[in-house]
């Protein structure tokens, strides 16, 4: 898979096709996790990354 971070988000299969990512949350949870590929991304930081201060009562913050 690669993902492409510059401009509008976007994500290709290995055989160069594109993948349908979704809306703008989704595109910003896999632009999240692309920028720390390899490595553990902590829950409390993806809910900073996707809500900020705006928290949905659902939201596990770590």
């Amino acid at each position: 898979m690669r993902v492409a971070l510059l401009g509008p988000v976007r994500a290709y299969a290995d055989d160069g096709s594109p993948i349908d990512i979704g809306g703008a949350r989704q595109r910003a949870f896999l632009a999240r996790l692309a920028l720390s590929a390899g490595q553990v991304v902590p829950a409390g930081s993806l809910v900073d990354a996707l809500w900020g201060e705006h928290l949905p009562a659902d939201a596990v913050r770590c």
